[in-house]
């Protein structure tokens, strides 16, 4: 499935929950195959993320995006305002993007980032960062085709199950609002 005409971005609804939960659990499972320990990933649970995505949509800290084809969520995007106090200032963050394993490399990231990057800048911000595992060198390999650069100097230890990991922070301007 490429992009088409077909395609909705729309904001996430409190219905949306569950597909949301679905697409974070199988993307992570998928994408974070050989980083991650296997049994952190297959305790993964739907049921659990619907719930955490339910409170998230309803306290509405964050702008939820979603990409749809024939009615069905195949990606969605989290941005909003910096969750650290050290960024520069009108600047965001790009919480997370996921896209269903099924509709990888068919532009449906780029048109999600694409949405980020033109509300941010409409909001009169000037540039934004996210965080991405080291290891993950597919995601690194998109955000670096986003406009996005490393800052080698801001890695930070995260811990994820049994395992530390390293987070290496990207960021990019918004003055171009078009990702490639």
């Amino acid at each position: 499935m490429e992009v088409t005409s077909n395609m909705v971005l729309r904001p996430a609804t409190l219905s949306d929950a569950i597909d949301i939960a679905r697409i974070h659990v199988t993307a992570w499972q998928a994408g974070y195959a050989g980083i991650i320990p296997k049994s952190y990933l297959n305790a993964l649970n739907i049921e659990r993320h619907t719930e955490i995505w339910r409170t998230r949509i309803e306290k509405a800290e964050s702008e939820l995006w979603l990409i749809e084809n024939g009615g069905g969520t195949v990606g969605w995007i989290a941005f909003g305002l910096p969750r650290a106090d050290d960024s520069e200032p009108n600047s965001a963050e790009i919480y997370a993007v996921y896209v269903a394993p099924t509709c990888w490399s068919r532009g449906l990231g780029r048109a999600l980032l694409s949405c980020a990057i033109e509300r941010l800048a409409a909001a009169g911000l000037t540039s934004c960062h996210l965080w991405v595992l080291v290891e993950n060198a597919r995601s690194r390999r998109f955000y670096e085709l986003a406009g996005f650069s490393a800052d080698l100097s801001s890695i930070k230890l995260i811990d994820i199950g049994t395992s530390s990991l390293q987070e290496i922070r990207y960021a990019r301007s918004l003055g171009a609002s078009t990702v490639s």
